[in-house]
């Protein structure tokens, strides 16, 4: 069935834009396309895999089913409830937007749809009689370990490799980059070999959501947590200093560093939030299939494809790229099934919409100009409405 595909490409696309946010972020402020991104990737779940599984960080928290469900619920909805009443607060006020005014209901909605996105299983678990629920405690803490240990080793690679490359033009970093890459991989390989290996963690009772569509629970954490980075990131970027100091880096360094911003410290803050996000991405991907050296190049070329069709340097881009590209590949293996062809084409088809994509709109989806300019259709539809009133209008 075609829905299920999509389900699975959302699920798949949730990986290919945690890994093309950290690549979009870092080529808008370092100017750069970096080929060892996917292996930082592969270093985030390594780091995870050592903490879960040989430091043997893989403890399971039991807690009855009920209870996490009914608090994880009166949380969502605190979340959600005050997101709206705030929202409808400030409007009603009338007062100008402060960022604070706008980011405080985001915050709010971002811990609603982290609370009813875990509950979601546990009362699956419910609906099931299963009076237990076991929390993966052991798993979350290797999460963030990968994450930090990622984005440090992220500051590492700038301050002892890029930097010195900053003012050579973007090829040399480039280069340097692919150097990387093949040392990051050979590494890995001599600390851990090259067999395959993967977390120790319970597969869990998967999610009926009809249709005949059960996600399991490792789709299902790559579903929310990609909705999660999605509005984490949009609060960052839109409603923090830091996201406005790397938008302005972004755009123009030389003239973010005249009015006064702290271009290395915008550097650094994007390397951890790129080597972090890549990191998460890097876990979902062991956690779906497994853990392996060269896990994070064979999704690259994905992760450049989300990226060239969104918008080079554009974050948002890179996120609609991202689940466009994801659900490309799983509904076209669909297609191929039903037509007689062989599925490992697949890959063709996500690559086809890039390359069209390039012919049709050089600068991606949502980079150079916008597609569709909202104050002039704001105003064409205004106009139109009062077109249409005058023609009801009776005549004297």
């Amino acid at each position: 069935m075609i829905h299920e595909f999509i389900v699975n490409g959302i699920a798949l696309g949730s990986i290919f834009v945690l890994g093309a946010v950290g690549l979009s972020l870092i080529y808008g402020v370092r100017n750069f396309a970096n080929f060892a991104h996917g292996d930082i990737l592969t270093l985030g779940a390594y780091l995870a895999f050592t903490v879960n599984v040989i430091f043997a960080w893989n403890w399971v928290s039991v807690a009855p089913s009920m209870a996490v469900a009914t608090v994880l619920l009166g949380i969502a909805a605190a979340g959600l409830g005050g997101a709206l009443g705030l929202r409808l607060f400030f409007r009603a006020r009338g007062a100008p937007p402060s960022p604070r005014r706008r980011g405080l209901p985001l915050l709010f909605l971002l811990v609603g749809i982290l609370a009813l996105g875990i509950s979601l299983p546990i009362l699956n678990l419910v609906r099931l009689g299963i009076s237990e629920v076991a929390l993966p405690t052991g798993l979350l803490l290797s999460g963030v370990t990968a994450i930090i240990g990622a984005g440090l080793a992220g500051v590492l690679f700038e301050h002892s490799i890029f930097r010195h490359l900053q003012y050579r033009g973007p090829v040399p970093s480039l280069i340097a980059s692919i150097g990387l890459a093949f040392i990051l991989q050979n590494v890995i390989s001599a600390i851990y070999g090259t067999d395959q290996r993967f977390f120790s963690v319970s597969s869990g009772v998967g999610l009926d959501v009809g249709a005949g569509i059960v996600l399991t629970m490792v789709k299902q954490y790559m579903i929310v947590i990609g909705i999660l980075l999605v509005v984490l990131l949009h609060v960052v970027l839109r409603y923090t200093k830091l996201g406005k100091a790397m938008r302005a880096t972004s755009d123009n360094l030389d003239l973010a560093r005249v009015t006064g911003i702290n271009v290395r410290w915008v550097i650094i803050w994007t390397w951890v939030i790129g080597a972090g996000s890549a990191a998460i991405g890097g876990i979902l991907l062991g956690l779906n299939a497994q853990v392996k050296p060269l896990m994070g190049f064979g999704i690259l070329l994905f992760i450049f494809a989300a990226v060239i069709l969104g918008g080079i340097g554009s974050a948002y881009g890179a996120l609609l790229g991202g689940f466009v590209i994801g659900i490309t590949n799983e509904v076209s293996k669909a297609l191929l099934f039903r037509a007689g062809f062989d599925t490992a084409w697949s890959p063709a088809f996500p690559f086809a919409i890039m390359v069209a994509m390039l012919l049709i709109r050089p600068e991606g989806l949502l980079g150079g100009e916008p597609l569709v300019r909202w104050g002039a259709l704001r105003a064409s539809l205004s106009r139109f409405a009062r077109r249409i009133r005058g023609l009801r209008a009776p005549s004297r």
